[in-house]
């Protein structure tokens, strides 16, 4: 690591990278952006967006707000400020690069890019349609253009396990939190090398530096066409103490600096889909399988003289996101590093309530946070949030 990153603070590493792309008229056009933090609510109750997509207000999110890119003709969708959309498009020729510190030590963070709409096909405007229980494709109307909104994760997150940074040099186990990184979103290996070139130029240490592959072969590309897919970029927090004072200074001003890229001359070629990491490790739950059906029992004995108990089943909420995209199915922001369980749709009849119960899969060591949900159904809005924090030791 060489002297001149030592010496220089993240902010002046930035702007010199922004000198460095600027001052290269003839090859890189750049253009400023916003780290927006995204109320998923007041989107819904504004109209921007059609459903909450299954989130709920205790996780913080922030995302990108951009503005149409050089030579784009075509809008882009979600308008939080004048002229900045949360849902862009992106040519193969261009890049996103989001540069700053990472959140204080939470549970989980992560940075992902997804496809959140793309052109309707004819088929798609059919009066019939079979899609599976919940994940309904949503039209999203602009003028005569009808559009489907798909909102499906492209590869994999960068969250607190894979993301690179001085405090996990070599991409060796280490800190992740507090540090300094650097995320380009692009589907072009040049452009992401010459990137990374000037990065190191302007003082930024090579293990803070990550990419996040836009698949061409999947993708629709390009800022001139209505055939093209938009695109949004989420940054997510999972914390169990939303009164830490690190995390609440950290929200209130991450200080991470969003800009995209546009290069005048670098056409290709485009980067491989990376390998996707198997999902789950083998290990199984089997073990409690006896101590949760005891857990049930005394759960319905407990309250059988003033209630009947009906078990509600869960499955597997929400499919990989690859797959939904081949299907056409709005994945409500599904991400390979999480997996999703639930419950059909349900009434809830007056004095009534639901019992949730089972292993605790962060005790176990399956997971490092999990969380419960009760979902309002018709916009998928979190009403009601616990997580394994709250859940501790409360079948004792």
């Amino acid at each position: 690591m060489s002297n001149l990153n030592h010496d220089k603070s993240l902010d002046e590493k930035t702007d010199e990278l922004l000198n460095i792309l600027t001052s290269q008229t003839d090859i890189y056009s750049v253009q400023q952006g916003d780290f927006y933090k995204v109320d998923i609510f007041e989107l819904c109750d504004e109209h921007k967006i059609p459903s909450c997509f299954g989130n709920n207000s205790d996780n913080p999110y922030f995302s990108c707000a951009m503005e149409l890119a050089p030579d784009q003709t075509v809008p882009n969708f979600i308008e939080v400020e004048e002229g900045k959309c949360l849902s862009f498009r992106l040519g193969l020729n261009e890049a996103v690069v989001i540069t700053g510190k990472t959140p204080p030590e939470v549970k989980y963070f992560s940075y992902c890019v997804f496809l959140t709409s793309r052109h309707s096909k004819d088929e798609n405007e059919e009066p019939f349609e079979v899609t599976p229980i919940r994940n309904i494709p949503i039209k999203l109307v602009r003028k005569v253009i009808q559009r489907d909104v798909v909102f499906d994760c492209l590869g994999e997150p960068i969250n607190n396990l894979k993301i690179n940074t001085p405090g996990t040099p070599g991409g060796t186990p280490g800190c992740p939190f507090s540090q300094p990184f650097l995320i380009v979103f692009t589907a072009n290996q040049d452009l992401l090398q010459q990137i990374y070139k000037s990065a190191i130029e302007a003082g930024f240490s090579p293990d803070s530096l990550n990419v996040a592959v836009i698949p061409k072969d999947i993708v629709n590309l390009g800022v001139a066409s209505h055939d093209t897919d938009s695109f949004s970029l989420l940054n997510r927090i999972s914390s169990q103490d939303k009164k830490d004072p690190n995390l609440i200074k950290y929200l209130e001003n991450p200080g991470v600096k969003v800009f995209r890229v546009t290069s005048n001359t670098i056409t290709g070629p485009a980067l491989p889909i990376p390998f996707l990491t198997p999902r789950g490790t083998g290990r199984t739950e089997f073990q409690y399988t006896k101590a949760v059906e005891k857990l049930r029992d005394k759960i319905t004995e407990f309250y059988s003289e003033d209630y009947d108990a009906v078990d509600i089943p869960t499955d597997i909420w929400l499919n990989e996101s690859y797959t939904a995209i081949q299907q056409g199915v709005n994945n409500l922001g599904e991400a390979r590093d999480s997996i999703y369980f639930g419950t059909g749709t349900f009434k809830l009849p007056e004095n009534a309530f639901i019992a949730v119960y089972g292993a605790d899969h962060a005790k176990t060591g399956k997971c490092t946070y999990s969380n419960v949900v009760v979902y309002g159904s018709e916009y998928d809005n979190g009403v009601v949030n616990v997580n394994n924090k709250d859940l501790e030791n409360s079948a004792f």
